[in-house]
C-alpha cells in the first residue's frame, strides 16, 4: 500500500490547548515542511475516528462555513507550523464515524509575485507567479515547456520543476510576516494553464528533494486561489476544482479576504474540500541497543 512519495506527520502538543486540539510536524524526503493540505484532511478524520479528540456533535457553528452548517460535522483544530487550521469532519449519523469527506479553513495565503520573469537555459524568459498557501510555491503552466501535466513523463516534469525552483531561489527573495523560517520556496507547481473558474484545472507539484505530490496539493490550492484573486480571475464564494496527478480532486473556495494582513496585501482565507481513505495501520519498535532502528537512508 502507498507509494514512493508518501508524506508523514508527527503529532505533538500544541502551544496553546485553548486554540488547538493538537499540533503536527509534516515530514517528507528532505526533512520537515510547514503545511500539507491532504495530511490535514487525513488527520482530521483520524483524530475523530481514533479518539484523539471527542466528537463535537454538531460542531461549533461559528467555525463552520455556511455550506457545512446543515451537516453533521465535528471540528478539529490543528496547529501547523504555518498557523492554526480548522478542520470540518463529516460524520455518519448512523455509525458515528467519519464518512471520509473533510474540509479545512486555511491560515492566510497570498500572492508574493505576479507575472514575474526568470531566465532559464534553453527556454529563455519564463513568466511565473509565486503564491503562499502555508508554504511558498512557484507556479507556471507546463505548456510553456511543451509538457502536459497529465500525460508527460514524470521525470520531465520533475526536471523542469527543479530547474524553476533552483532559479527562483537565486533570483526572487521571499519574506514572511511571522517567521523567517517560513520564507523559503517549498516547491514548484506546473499547471495546465486553465485560468477559468468554471473549468477544473490539473496540476502537478514537485517539492522537497524531487518528491511528487499525487494529489492536487492542498496548500498549493490555497496559493493558486490567492494568485487567481490577485489576477481578478475569481471572486469570494466562487468554487474551483483542482485535479492532481492521479486524478484526485480538491475543491477550493475563497471565504474571506484580508485587504491588509501584516505586510501582505489581499491575503485570502480559503476553504479546501477533499476526502481521505484508510489504507492500513502499522506499529514500530525500538529495542535498546538498536542504533539502526533509529532510521537510516540509503540512495
Amino acid at each position: 500500500r502507498g507509494h514512493f512519495d508518501m508524506y508523514g506527520v508527527i503529532i505533538t502538543e500544541p502551544d496553546d490547548k485553548s486554540k488547538a486540539d493538537f499540533a503536527v510536524l509534516f515530514m517528507h524526503n528532505e526533512g520537515y515542511s510547514s503545511m500539507c493540505g491532504h495530511a490535514v484532511i487525513a488527520l482530521g478524520r483520524y483524530a475523530i475516528d481514533f479518539g484523539l479528540i471527542k466528537k463535537s456533535g454538531d460542531g461549533d457553528d461559528e467555525k463552520k462555513s455556511k455550506d457545512d452548517k446543515d451537516k453533521n460535522i465535528s471540528v478539529v483544530r490543528i496547529q501547523c507550523p504555518c498557523g492554526i487550521v480548522t478542520v470540518n469532519v463529516e460524520i455518519n449519523e448512523e455509525t458515528g464515524k467519519s464518512t471520509g469527506n473533510v474540509s479545512f479553513i486555511s491560515a492566510p495565503g497570498w500572492s508574493e509575485y505576479i507575472s514575474s520573469s526568470i531566465q532559464l537555459d534553453q527556454f529563455g524568459k519564463v513568466e511565473i507567479d509565486i503564491g503562499y498557501g502555508g508554504a511558498y510555491y512557484a507556479i507556471c503552466p507546463a505548456t510553456r515547456f511543451n509538457l502536459n501535466v497529465r500525460d508527460s513523463q514524470i521525470d520531465d516534469l520533475i526536471n523542469i520543476s527543479t530547474l524553476i525552483k533552483q532559479t527562483v531561489i537565486k533570483k526572487l527573495p521571499l519574506s514572511h510576516p511571522d517567521s523567517k523560517d517560513l520564507a523559503f520556496l517549498y516547491g514548484t507547481i506546473l499547471t495546465d494553464g486553465i485560468n477559468s473558474v468554471n473549468e477544473p484545472s490539473s496540476n502537478v507539484c514537485v517539492f522537497a528533494d524531487r518528491q511528487v505530490d499525487r494529489c492536487p496539493t492542498g496548500s498549493g490550492v490555497i496559493a493558486r486561489l490567492a494568485i487567481d484573486y490577485s489576477k481578478k480571475n475569481i471572486k469570494i464564494g466562487q468554487k474551483r476544482q483542482f485535479i492532481g496527478k492521479t486524478g484526485s480532486i480538491f475543491q477550493g473556495e475563497i471565504v474571506k479576504v484580508l485587504p491588509s494582513y501584516k505586510d501582505k496585501k489581499n491575503a485570502v482565507i480559503v476553504k479546501v474540500t477533499g476526502s481521505a481513505k484508510y489504507v492500513g495501520r502499522s506499529q514500530f519498535y525500538l529495542e535498546e541497543g538498536d542504533e539502526l532502528g533509529r532510521g537510516f537512508l540509503m540512495k
